[in-house]
């Protein structure tokens, strides 16, 4: 199955969280992103982040989920997660040869390339889920949060 997610990105999101955050822009370092497995033969693209320098929310915890393999969704489904994800890929300043190369290993280098930028996410409630926007990377994305 995780060749089947890492093929669906190759060739061209439910949004969930671990821990909600409040409606609100925020700061945040991504800790780690990659592929995981989920309940009933679920394969998702999984990016983690921590909060950082925010007055009551700092070190908060949350990631966004991209579902790129479910047997039980249809192949439009899968295609708008792919392409959610390659979006967000280039919003958080990967360009567009890595997102969009045809290596088997690609994914994963996206994915490992992510880890320690600094970004700026909105936390947006959506009746009982809380989906995550990035919206691009502070500074650099390797700046520290004065620059903000």
């Amino acid at each position: 199955m995780i060749e089947l997610a890492k093929e669906a990105f190759t060739n061209n999101m439910y949004n969930g969280n671990m821990e909600a955050l409040p409606k609100g822009a925020y700061k945040a370092r991504i800790k780690s992103a990659g592929l995981r497995h989920g309940k009933d033969s679920k394969v998702f693209c999984v990016v983690n982040f921590v909060v950082e320098d925010h007055e009551h929310f700092d070190g908060c915890f949350a990631s966004k989920f991209y579902c790129l393999y479910d047997k039980e969704r249809n192949q439009d489904h899968i295609q708008k997660q792919v392409n959610f994800l390659k979006k967000d890929f280039s919003v958080l300043g990967l360009p567009d040869n890595q997102i969009n190369s045809k290596s088997s290993d690609c994914l994963d280098e996206c994915c490992e390339s992510l880890v320690g930028r600094l970004v700026r996410v909105n936390s947006v409630k959506n009746k009982e889920y809380t989906n995550y926007y990035f919206q691009g990377l502070v500074n650099d994305g390797v700046a520290d949060t004065e620059g903000f």
